[in-house]
């Protein structure tokens, strides 16, 4: 069966998918997507697109989703004979009783699917939460882990040949996702697509295939411009958010990429990257407050050559473009534009601004907690360590997405 031919289907993660390959940070190796946030995988919807198909992956998300039908019926059978659509997780129906509802409600929709040609589960926020449930000792006793309601263990049982064994994704499940909603990573996506594609996936490679292609791609950034060290510092999401993810492996940096928060050495360094925190005032205050952070200070008086890049008064001006961010989070008072701020900071003496940038669709998650996506990330750090343009980072970011997924 050509992937082609297959459906995808899902939550949330499907309009991010979506959204992923239209903005270029994934490849179009998936055909069609349908879904929306919250959906449970017995959404009426999903059927009548199930039969237009060769073949479907459907990604199941959270259990609860959908739970707020129990608002009017009592039973799993209920729920899915009314045809309702039922989105999202009312907190008020979270109950032991209920959950066990909302478990039949998926298990006997699975079941129904099966019987449909080349359908394929993956429990993909159920791999995830049981993975980080078992580091925490969550649910363990005596060793075993088992939660009250939903097992991986179980689902995997029940659909042999229909569930996707994902039970080394939940032994290690942190590079694969990036946010509490356990949205995948580039390296869940390869997994995922690794799954859509019916080929085998081996955690441990991709693991270090990851860490393989940012190292290669970023060593001709670091021979381009003879960096044998760059730091990163400063309070600022970005820098904080970038900290956790090399930590976790969700993006291992190159060898040669230092964080330090609050630049507490430069020693050896080559260059210095300061991304300061916003603080949400006008262009004039914004940036004095800037100037007035001690880490500016240690940065003039230091020989090596440093980069102010206010990522997040960027990505905060970029979100205000989305349509569903408008109204929610316009500020009252006048807000510095970030071009206006690296004026007044840099005096138009650095080689890079991020303000440059044009096509940032991509460079930053579809939440408001303005995380920077793995293309976010390389175009932000190739064009600071080099100077070059935007074309210039969207071609390292290229080179790992051909290393990442050939084959698949």
């Amino acid at each position: 069966m050509s992937v082609k031919d297959c459906l995808l289907t899902g939550p949330s993660h499907s309009v991010r998918l979506r959204h992923a390959v239209r903005t270029e940070q994934l490849p179009p190796i998936f055909g069609d997507v349908v879904g929306v946030g919250g959906m449970p995988v017995w959404s009426p919807r999903v059927v009548p697109y199930v039969t237009k198909y060769s073949g479907a992956l459907h990604i199941v998300g959270d259990f609860r989703f959908g739970n707020r039908a129990l608002f009017k019926h009592a039973t799993a059978e209920q729920i899915l004979s009314s045809g309702e659509e039922h989105l999202a997780i009312a907190k008020e129906n979270i109950t032991a009783e209920f959950d066990k509802i909302m478990y039949d409600t998926v298990i006997q929709t699975v079941h129904k699917l099966s019987k449909m040609q080349n359908q394929r589960f993956l429990f993909w926020d159920l791999s995830i939460r049981e993975g980080e449930n078992k580091i925490k000792n969550k649910y363990t006793e005596n060793g075993r882990y088992r939660h009250p309601v939903w097992n991986l263990e179980d689902v995997l049982l029940e659909f042999p040949n229909h569930a996707i064994n994902t039970s080394d994704l939940s032994a290690a499940p942190s590079i694969f996702y990036m946010d509490s909603s356990a949205h995948p990573s580039i390296a869940g996506w390869l997994y995922l697509a690794k799954c859509y594609a019916n080929h085998d996936v081996n955690v441990g490679e991709i693991k270090n295939s990851l860490t393989a292609s940012i190292a290669k791609a970023f060593s001709y950034v670091q021979e381009h411009k003879a960096l044998n060290k760059v730091v990163i510092c400063g309070n600022s999401k970005f820098s904080r958010l970038l900290k956790k993810y090399d930590e976790d492996g969700v993006f291992p940096l190159p060898s040669n990429i230092e964080i330090d928060i609050h630049l507490n050495s430069t020693s050896h360094a080559d260059l210095v990257l300061y991304f300061p925190p916003a603080f949400g005032l006008e262009a004039a205050t914004e940036a004095k407050k800037i100037s007035m952070e001690p880490i500016f200070e240690k940065l003039k008086s230091l020989k090596q050559t440093f980069k102010v890049i206010p990522y997040d008064l960027w990505a905060s001006e970029k979100i205000l473009t989305r349509m569903e961010y408008l109204s929610r989070l316009k500020s009252k008072e006048p807000q510095a534009s970030t071009y206006d701020v690296e004026e007044k900071i840099m005096c138009g003496k650095q080689d890079f601004y991020i303000s440059s940038f044009q096509n940032h669709g991509g460079m930053i998650e579809l939440n408001d907690g303005l995380q920077p996506t793995a293309l976010g990330i390389v175009k932000i750090l190739a064009c600071a360590m080099t100077g070059y343009s935007e074309a210039y980072g969207k071609l390292v970011y290229d080179a790992i997405l051909a290393d990442l997924f050939q084959g698949v």
